[in-house]
């Protein structure tokens, strides 16, 4: 329970907090209710994520965006914001001068906080790393793959951290929409797995 409650400390009121003193201020009452809206569903997503885990449902994929990667989505916005330097590339730079406007600023922020705060609590799996099949990749092409990522996030954290979380958060509703994965329904989500089902 500590853990949870430090998790909505964490990754609920501190990114609530950070995008209304970034820029939701400026939209008065509209911008707090955004920004608490993203922390009541980020504690309904916890206490969901509870039950789930005391009733064996939380071995598999993520019932719901997770709350760190919606939080992270919001940080690493603002940091790429604020730490920024031109790489020389123009296509780049003139892609970070674009999404740092104020106007795109308000509106992605505006409309990422009761988006992100949907998805929390949305029945749409969300892929888990327990869900990875790493052993089935050679480790010569897993060690690649690696050096190549971590590469390309040196060269910009904050700009291929926020891409990386925002693929994530789209992950679910667009894999539900092309039938790769099914959103559970509440009866799913919330009946006790017995060892029986995971032999299944």
């Amino acid at each position: 329970q500590f853990d949870s409650l430090c998790d909505l400390i964490s990754f609920g009121l501190a990114p609530s907090l950070l995008m209304f003193q970034f820029v939701l201020s400026s939209f008065g009452r509209l911008g707090w209710i955004a920004c608490f809206i993203f922390l009541a569903f980020g504690a309904l997503r916890l206490a969901r994520f509870n039950v789930q885990s005391s009733i064996g449902q939380s071995n598999d994929d993520f019932t719901g965006l997770p709350i760190p990667m919606g939080a992270l989505l919001i940080a690493s916005y603002v940091g790429l914001i604020g730490d920024y330097e031109p790489s020389g590339l123009s296509f780049l730079d003139n892609f970070h001068f674009f999404i740092s406007s104020k106007e795109f600023s308000s509106v992605f922020l505006l409309i990422s906080a009761p988006f992100l705060a949907f998805l929390m609590v949305s029945n749409f799996a969300f892929r888990s790393h327990k869900s990875l099949r790493l052993k089935s990749i050679k480790p010569f092409k897993l060690l690649a793959t690696f050096v190549v990522i971590v590469g390309l996030v040196a060269s910009s954290p904050f700009l291929f951290g926020w891409l990386f979380f925002l693929i994530y958060a789209l992950s679910g509703p667009v894999e539900y929409v092309l039938g790769w994965k099914k959103a559970k329904n509440d009866e799913e989500i919330f009946s006790e797995k017995h060892d029986d089902d995971h032999e299944a």
